[in-house]
């Protein structure tokens, strides 16, 4: 019987642990990006692309993108 608990404990430890991982959104750091037109008008580096939602005041975020690859918006 405490086989049988402790198995079972460590199963749903492991559940736990990868639902937690896999429903957990991955956002990237403010400092990560690069951002182009706004206020400041800074264009993106060369090769890259400004992507919106481009609010007025703090501009698109620049995004490296693949030869097949668009701007989501």
């Amino acid at each position: 019987m405490v086989n049988y608990l402790r198995n079972l404990l460590a199963v749903v430890a492991i559940v736990a642990s990868v639902g937690n991982v896999v429903a957990s959104p991955v956002e990237a750091a403010p400092a990560d990006e690069i951002r182009c037109l706004g206020e400041t008008n800074n264009p993106c580096p060369t090769g890259w692309t400004c992507c919106g939602p481009i609010f007025t005041d703090i501009g698109g975020v620049c995004r490296l993108l693949g030869p097949e690859e668009v701007c989501a918006l």
